[in-house]
């Protein structure tokens, strides 16, 4: 028997946008990652299909945008626990110039990331830095969170 190789299509497009100071992860043994910030909640009654995740450095020219790590978390609403899912890792500038490209980061999901109703899940980001620790405006982030739903 051959696999099903249809495509699945979801019938809302999903844009979902919010900038803000990343937390700072402390440890990555803290159950629940609670210093995450939810960028995505699945209030969808049929599920929702998340394709790609950016993450942008929100730093103007002439400033400083710090290497860090960008952490993608997954919490089940009824846990509350958030896991670790994917981290990458954003490449830092000394002075952002008119001709640099602004730091960022993409998760792409092949297939896409299925998110369940029924467990109410929700997308968090941290990062290893931020511009509380740093000072530098370069380190605040704007997130970017593309799919769609199955809700009609």
């Amino acid at each position: 028997m051959g696999q099903n190789k249809q495509p699945i299509f979801t019938a809302t497009p999903i844009l979902a946008t919010k900038q803000f100071d990343p937390p700072v992860l402390t440890s990555l043994r803290n159950p629940g990652m609670k210093e995450g910030t939810e960028v995505y909640n699945d209030t969808t009654t049929y599920g929702s299909l998340i394709t790609k995740v950016t993450v942008v450095s929100t730093g103007i020219v002439g400033s400083r945008v710090s290497t860090k790590v960008i952490y993608l978390g997954i919490q089940d609403r009824d846990t509350e626990v958030v896991s670790l899912y994917q981290s990458k890792v954003m490449t830092g500038i000394t002075t952002l110039t008119t001709t640099d490209v602004v730091p960022f980061v993409t998760f792409t999901f092949d297939g896409g990331l299925v998110m369940n109703p029924s467990n109410g899940e929700k997308l968090f980001i941290a990062a290893s830095t931020n511009r509380s620790t740093s000072g530098e405006d370069g380190d605040q982030i704007s997130v970017v969170v593309e799919g769609g739903t199955y809700d009609t």
